[in-house]
């Protein structure tokens, strides 16, 4: 009837049919309508080819465009030149901008301005190896930076030549502040296996590793080292007559105080305690070892106040030298116990070198 209506000579439909074997298979079917001299119809002849693979390719392009469009990771095509074709809505949900928006501009626009340079290398290994892949960080249209896993493949046409470039992107930020958090909480925990939680200053396992490589650093450059052992004097006095809340406050202001007199290359360490270390490198003399005893004896002769007591603190200070008396770390603070106790039994309040 509407062949009738619109006086229709030729046309053509597709449509489904049942086959022989049951299976309902696509047809392409073309026809003409025979008219008499009359103009009036009196037959139609016309064909019907199997168009079933040809159907299956589109619907399967079909669902893959849909796919494409509706993932929420980006994809994103572009000529050789880098120029913008396609832009799905995980590519809008990522970067903010809308296709009409971005569609004809080059793929630049992406990337930040220091960046741009990579590019020209991104695409050089492209198209030498057909792919290439590499976590990036690209900027949005609110000029905020997002980082990136891109994916670059070359799309090529049917007889295997280069037409363009696929892009396919997703978002990593999680993926990074998941990896931020894990190295920080690995700085964490590798700073409070090396430093006194007391205190903040090195505890012995980093005082043992500065003292060897200081040894170490000391034998190549043929210079000297100075080790300083120290103890406070009747410490056990304060925690016994003010309790342990203010003998770790005397700890924390005394390792402040300690820490003014050196230098920065030079490692005031808490082995445990009351005891204190400090590691002189590149030790000019021995009598610049001697000062910093001095200015550490000096340092503690200001009184610490603590609950409105004013404690008067002192020390007995140990000294070894490297290379004079020994070679090892080992034996080197050894030595500079022994040299404390000395120090000790001549009254407390003053320092000793090892003899």
């Amino acid at each position: 009837k509407k062949h009738d209506k619109n006086n229709i000579r030729y046309f053509k439909n597709t449509h489904r049919l049942k086959h022989k074997n049951g299976n309902w298979i696509w047809v392409l079917g073309k026809s003409q309508i025979i008219f008499n001299k009359n103009g009036k119809k009196v037959r139609m002849i016309g064909t019907h080819t199997d168009i079933s693979e040809e159907k299956e390719l589109l619907l399967k392009y079909s669902h893959q465009a849909q796919m494409i469009r509706q993932i929420n990771d980006a994809v994103i095509s572009t000529d050789l030149d880098g120029n913008i074709e396609s832009w799905n809505l995980g590519a809008q949900h990522i970067f903010e901008y809308h296709a009409n928006e971005i569609i004809g501009k080059h793929i630049s626009i992406l990337y930040r301005q220091e960046d741009r340079e990579a590019l020209k290398k991104h695409i050089s290994i492209l198209m030498d190896t057909g792919a290439h892949a590499v976590d990036f960080y690209f900027v949005k249209k609110s000029k905020d930076t997002i980082p990136i896993s891109l994916s670059l493949s070359l799309l090529k046409d049917e007889n295997g030549i280069n037409m363009g470039i696929i892009g396919y992107i997703r978002d990593i930020t999680q993926r990074v502040e998941d990896e931020e958090e894990l190295l920080n909480q690995k700085a964490l925990l590798t700073y409070q296996a090396h430093h006194d939680a007391l205190t903040g200053i090195p505890n012995r396992i980093l005082f043992n590793d500065r003292l060897e490589d200081g040894i170490n650093r000391a034998q190549r450059n043929k210079s000297q080292l100075a080790l300083l052992f120290i103890d406070l004097d009747n410490f056990k006095d304060i925690n016994d007559s003010l309790g342990h809340v203010a003998g770790d406050e005397v700890l924390q202001e005394v390792a402040t105080r300690f820490q003014n007199v050196v230098r920065k290359e030079d490692t005031v360490a808490r082995l445990g305690g009351d005891e204190f270390t400090i590691i002189l490198e590149n030790l000019g003399h021995k009598d610049n070892a001697s000062l910093v005893a001095k200015k550490v004896l000096q340092v503690l002769s200001n009184a610490i106040t603590i609950k409105n007591n004013n404690l008067h603190v002192s020390c007995s200070i140990g000294i070894s030298i490297y290379p004079q008396e020994c070679d090892n770390a080992d034996a080197l603070l050894w030595y500079a116990d022994v040299a404390m106790y000395r120090a000790k039994n001549k009254g407390r309040n003053n320092f000793q070198f090892y003899s």
